[in-house]
This record gives C-alpha cells, structure tokens and sequence, in this order.
C-alpha cells in the first residue's frame, strides 16, 4: 500500500518523502477522494486571547455566553485552538475501513484530516497539505467501534474514554455493523449554538413531532431528576439490562467531556422510528437481543459527538465547525452488517425520524444564532431543570477555554520578559 510505505519513512512531523513518493501518494489520496480545502482564518493576538479570557472568567455561574463567542472570528480561532487542536475529534467507525482502499476524511476548520487503515490492520491519520508539504500524521484510536483523531503534539490520555467505550459497547459489535446510510447538512449557527440546541429537549415537543414519538422530552430519563415515579422507571430498566449483561448506569468523565447512560424510550418503543418498532425487523447488532425492550444508549463527547445505540441500529452525529456561524453535521445510520436492505429494513423507515430532526434543529440553531447576533442580545440564565445539559456543556467550554487561554498568557508574558 502507497500510504504505509510512506508512514513508515518516520513517526513524527511532516513526512519528508522522495518525490515520486510524494507524488504516488498524493495520486493514492486522490482516488480514494480526499479533498485539500485550503481555509486561513488568521491567527489570535494577545489582545483577542486577554478579551475571551476576561469573559470567560466575568461570565456568571449558570448564565449563558456573551455575543461574541458566537460570531467573532478571533474567539471561533481561539476555539480551533483551544479545543479543536487539543481535543480527541470523533471522525467515524472501524466498519467504515474495511481494507485498504476505504478512507475517512473531514474537514476541521482549516485542516484537512485522513484516516486509513493500512497492513496489519493498524490504522494511521494524517492530515493533508499541498504537493509540496506532504502529509503529517496524527494520533488516532479507535475502541468500541468508534474512530478518535488528535491534532495535538502531545494528546491528551485516550485510555479513559477508550475503556469505557469498549466496556459499554461490546454488546453492539459495532465493528461488525456497517453503514446503511449517512447524510451531510450544513447548519447555520456557531457550532456552539449546535451543542447547546442538543443538550436540552425542552423544544422537542413543540418542534420534533417524529422524535418524540419514541424519544422522551424533559430531563427526567437521565435518572438524577424528576419524579420518584420517573426516577424509579429509570432504575428498573437499567438494573434489568444491566442482569442480561448490558451496560446500563451513568458515567461521565470528571471534566464532564464525555457521558454515556441507557435511557428509557417511551411507551416501550422498540426503536427510532415513525412507528416506534424496530427499524431492522429480524436482526440485532451484537448480542443485543430480538424481544426484550432495552431502550436507548445515549453517548456524549465534546466537541464533536452525540450517539444513539439501540438494539436494532445505531446513530452517530459528527459535528465539525466551518466557520464562526456554519458547521457540518455528518448523521450515520448503522445495522447489522448482514442486514440487507428492502430485506431486512428501508431506509425510508429507518432515517425519517433523524433526517426530520436534524432539518428541524437546523432550522432552530439558524434562528438562534440570528438571535444571539442581535445587537438586542444579552446572555440570561440557564433553566436549571430543563436546561441542566446545556449549563454543563458551556461549564466544560469556559473551563477548558480559561485554561488554554491561561496557559497562553503565560507562555507570552515568559517570552517577553527582559532576562536578568
């Protein structure tokens, strides 16, 4: 393979090859479709860098972000910076890369990002320059049947959202799933507003006709609130799959970064779907099982990552930022890989409710985001009921934001200070 004889020229840094080997690999890139996208939003000054960290640190607790964050070009430069440099990026699933030939590309911001599975079955990312740069690999790590790409020099640990993945998903064999459809929209809105629309379903009810017929609205079926009733709903479902063997409690990392928990459907509903039965009539991915009803698996993961695991299929969100008020949503539908379609399912029935959604909240974020751009706009306080999720996300941002921009400033003010 043209791409593994270039890795192994070395481990680190941009790849210096000969150039018939440049040129083969680049041919390589080209017919499995990588696209270059060459994108320069500038870089952050200092000033920028000391005004984004003056309104993380005034905003009040439990309160919304500034106008800014949402639209400046230098905080969303910060934000490829702080987080999108620094963070595991969620980029697809291993059933994705069954040979050689197969790739995964994406764009974050101004990096173009590949990932290819070479001998052995390793799995190498790189991203993409021109003709002239080569390629410069990066981290990757897959568990669970999930694929996991760094832009860092030095990547945070994968270990712990690693073994929790393989853990909680080996009852879904993913890597034995495969990808029955996918779709690609554009939303227009910050790809905060995005995260913050996901994190709350209070709008699910008035907006999500579809959705809601499986998906319950409110925040109850997390198990930490509601009624004693909801809560002791919660309980029977996940102690009665966790006795068949299936992952079931609440998890989420310390920084709050990462959450996975099973959730209740309503009224028994079997699946996503317009009729809530199961979307794959007559398989199961895994060792899920045909009959019982084991609800939904829900999986988190900032900045880019929400999921919904069931018995019958899988869904997975990759969201992207483009732009300071663009980003890319990529929706995956997963089944079992000896599912055959127009058999076993349709795809009509088994993306409506997702593919309705996701044009709905597009719709929604394009509004919010023409709100938050309002010169009449001022960040209020978040509903500590139903928009609970919300308030953690934007907690975990302006922690992680804070201290990047912290850590920045003291590599500035170390530069410039006059040795004695």
């Amino acid at each position: 393979m043209v791409l593994r004889s270039v890795f192994h020229t070395v481990k680190n840094g941009v790849i210096r090859c000969t150039a018939p080997q440049k040129q083969s690999a680049n041919r390589h890139l080209q017919a499995l479709g990588v696209q270059r996208i060459a994108r320069n939003f500038g870089s952050v000054s200092p000033d920028d860098q000391l005004r984004m960290l003056r309104a993380t640190e005034t905003r009040p607790v439990g309160y919304g972000l500034p106008s800014a964050f949402y639209h400046d070009n230098s905080f969303f430069m910060a934000d490829v910076e702080n987080l999108w440099e620094t963070q595991w990026i969620f980029a697809g699933h291993d059933c994705e890369l069954t040979s050689e030939k197969d790739t995964i590309t994406m764009q974050v911001a101004e990096h173009s990002v590949s990932i290819a599975r070479g001998g052995g079955g390793y799995l190498y990312a790189f991203c993409t320059g021109t003709a002239e740069t080569g390629l410069k690999p990066i981290a990757v790590e897959s568990a669970g049947g999930y694929i996991f790409v760094s832009l860092a020099e030095e990547p945070q640990p994968f270990t712990p959202v690693g073994t929790l993945l393989e853990s909680y998903l080996a009852p879904f064999d993913l890597q034995k799933a495969k990808v029955a459809h996918q779709s690609r929209i554009i939303e227009k809105g910050n790809w905060k507003m995005v995260w913050e629309n996901n994190r709350e379903c209070y709008h699910c009810k008035g907006n999500h006709k579809e959705l809601t017929k499986s998906f319950p609205d409110g925040a109850w079926w997390n198990g930490l609130s509601g009624t004693e009733e909801e809560r002791a709903y919660v309980r029977e479902l996940t102690e009665r799959c966790e006795v068949l063997g299936l992952p079931s409690h609440f998890v989420m990392s310390p920084d709050g970064r990462y959450r996975i928990m099973r959730i209740p459907l309503n009224s028994e509903a079997g699946s996503m779907t317009p009729d809530t039965d199961p979307a794959v009539v007559s398989k199961r991915l895994g060792v899920m099982p045909m009959d019982d009803v084991v609800g939904n698996v829900l999986f988190y993961h900032y900045p880019n990552t929400w999921n919904h695991l069931m018995a019958d299929h899988a869904l997975s969100f990759r969201m992207l930022p483009i732009s300071p008020t663009e980003t890319e949503l990529v929706t995956k539908w997963l089944v079992p890989e000896d599912a055959v379609e127009g058999v076993d399912y349709s795809l009509e029935n088994l993306t409506k409710v997702w593919n309705d959604t996701n044009a709905e909240d597009a719709w929604l974020v394009e509004r919010n985001q023409l709100g938050v751009m309002s010169p009449a706009y001022q960040p209020g306080p978040f509903n500590a009921l139903h928009e609970e999720g919300v308030s953690t996300f934007i907690d975990w941002y302006c922690y992680v934001t804070k201290r990047s921009l912290m850590a920045s400033a003291s590599s500035i003010a170390s530069v410039q200070e006059p040795s004695l």
